[in-house]
């Protein structure tokens, strides 16, 4: 006995949607470096599963609301989606991004200022 075809398995807690009919595709809008905007019509709650990692750094908004990023069958990522017509917006920001930026910018501060030091001496 094996898993259904169109079945997903999700890594986190949460109500189970069997379903009888096969996924539904999301039109993809834009799928630059680090976004991915999709278009999603639904006939019932499930989830829109993203054939990529699921990694730290992903973010997604469900009509234009924060939501939960999913773990989905271990290797991809995915976003529960109720019944209807959603616009699905995933971002990415690497870890760390923004403290490695500001300690860049405390740096490079700190090196000018003894730069200058040194010029008046």
């Amino acid at each position: 006995m094996g898993i259904p075809r169109g079945t997903i398995v999700i890594g986190a807690r949460g109500d189970s949607r069997p379903s009888t009919t096969m996924p539904e595709p999301c039109a993809i809008r834009a799928w630059n470096p680090g976004e991915l905007a999709l278009a999603c019509t639904a006939s019932r709650d499930g989830y829109a599963v993203v054939s990529s990692s699921h990694a730290r750094g992903w973010s997604v908004t469900v009509d234009g609301a924060d939501a939960t990023p999913l773990q989905a069958d271990a290797i991809r990522r995915a976003v529960a989606v109720a019944k209807g017509i959603h616009a699905v917006q995933w971002t990415y920001r690497a870890p760390g991004f923004r403290i490695g930026l500001s300690i860049a910018i405390v740096g490079l501060a700190a090196l000018a200022l003894v730069s200058l030091g040194t010029r008046r001496r």
